[in-house]
């Protein structure tokens, strides 16, 4: 099961990190348009 903690909040759901990970980090989109 992937699993996220950043900032002391804690993901399971892999749409859910991806959205996060887009939504806090700089980079090339992970995400389809």
């Amino acid at each position: 099961v992937p699993a996220l903690e950043h900032n002391n909040k804690v993901s399971g759901e892999s749409l859910d990190l991806l959205k996060y990970i887009e939504a806090h980090f700089e980079g090339p989109e992970i995400l389809p348009a």
